[in-house]
């Protein structure tokens, strides 16, 4: 009984339909001793219960019907018997179990009766053996069934588990780079920055952190700096600058109301001081649901003027399933001061760049390039490990020097 219960994978249970890797434990007993067993209660259908048990960490009760159970035979008396379990692993969890039931004092039940795996809940007994054994022949002295007026019945419980879950830990390294920007200590730091016009704020950072991360940034800060040297960084709010610092350390993207408001001040940040990932994100937070006829025209000129080629795309798509409206909008008149942005909205809105073409992906030209979206330039370009920021024109000169494939017919505008 005290005995470390061996597991080992033995069967797939297909209890409810779906199969699942079970463990099975070893065998063990629980024994109940029913004394003064010829005067137990006389009634048919009136059960007797042992005392709670412990088995395999669960707890358990035998149940047993001297006069028998509502269902058992009514041609003679039989003993029925129960197994009850009345525990769980975890709350609200259900246990699966097999049990063997006999009577250890007589062999002709020794060797038991052998029930398959059950799904117990919460209290919730097996269902009752109701012919075990004719009380006749429990009272029958020669046969040995009863010890001093006792019976003894044992009940051996094998318990089916789950597979152990595998478990790796959490990848806390994000969480530590924000630990060390968050420090108190400006020992810890060798570079600091000093921003906003109104209000100044310090801010404390790692040049090597910087270098990788953002190297337009540590360019600024300089390879001879160190903590006592103030940085001064305009043009910027200090909210972005953290939003910026933020996310070169930990990778960490603003939820999306953050992005929406300051998107345009983000996205300007982002690009200004090389850090790519934080960019990108916002680019794409806004090419996805941010564009309409009163931002559009800004949005055209902001992801030409910061290289962002998916909302340049996107606000491109707008514009021309509604260029009416973008152009009846306050903001097209900025748009109308430069030649080249407006040829390129000219174009779109007659359809030039629509033509389907039908290349295998084996094609390789830069006609083939020019056609892909930008979305499936990025693709080709993160597969061979390249920068994926910069304008189309930028993806489309990257991919023709590295000598990709083209496109498929898939990847059209």
């Amino acid at each position: 009984m005290s005995r470390e219960v061996e597991r080992r994978v033995v069967a797939v249970s297909h209890i409810g339909g779906v199969g699942e890797e079970v463990i099975e434990s070893d065998w063990h007993a629980i024994r109940a001793t029913f004394h003064n067993f010829e005067n137990l209660p006389h009634e048919r259908g009136k059960s007797v219960k042992s005392e709670i048990m412990e088995c395999h960490g669960l707890k358990w009760q035998i149940l047993v019907w001297p006069r028998g159970h509502v269902q058992s035979s009514r041609d003679e008396i039989f003993l029925a018997a129960s197994l009850c379990c009345i525990s769980s692993y975890r709350e609200g969890e259900n246990v699966m179990a097999a049990s063997r039931f006999r009577i250890p004092s007589t062999p002709a039940v020794a060797s038991g009766m052998t029930y398959p795996p059950t799904l117990w809940t919460s209290e919730r007994c097996t269902k009752a053996s109701p012919n075990v054994v004719r009380r006749s022949d429990i009272l029958d002295r020669s046969q040995s069934f009863l010890t001093v007026g006792a019976l003894t019945v044992e009940i051996d419980i094998m318990v089916l588990l789950d597979k152990p879950t595998k478990w790796m830990p959490t990848n806390t390294v994000c969480a530590d780079m924000l630990k060390m920007l968050e420090s108190d200590d400006p020992d810890d730091y060798d570079v600091t920055f000093q921003v906003g016009d109104k209000e100044p704020c310090l801010f404390y950072a790692h040049l090597n952190v910087l270098k990788v991360r953002a190297p337009v940034l540590a360019e600024i800060a300089g390879d001879s700096c160190d903590s006592r040297t103030t940085i001064l960084i305009e043009n910027i709010e200090p909210e972005i600058f953290q939003i910026l610092l933020r996310s070169i350390y930990g990778g960490e993207i603003p939820d999306k109301n953050v992005l929406t408001s300051d998107v345009r001040m983000i996205i300007r940040a982002a690009d200004r001081f090389g850090c790519t990932g934080l960019k990108l994100a916002a680019e794409a937070e806004m090419a996805a649901e941010g564009i309409d006829v009163d931002n559009a025209a800004e949005l055209i000129l902001l992801a030409d003027g910061a290289n962002c080629a998916m909302l340049k795309e996107a606000a491109m798509d707008y514009f021309a399933a509604n260029a009416q409206t973008v152009m009846d909008s306050k903001g097209f008149e900025q748009v109308k001061e430069s030649p080249a942005i407006m040829a390129e909205l000219m174009s779109v809105a007659l359809g030039v760049n629509k033509k389907r073409c039908f290349a295998s992906s084996g094609a390789d030209s830069s006609r083939d390039f020019k056609r892909m979206r930008v979305a499936a330039l990025r693709q080709k370009l993160d597969d061979r490990g390249l920068d994926v920021d910069g304008s189309k024109e930028m993806l489309v000169t990257r991919l023709e020097e590295a000598g990709g494939n083209g496109m498929s017919m898939f990847e059209t505008e």
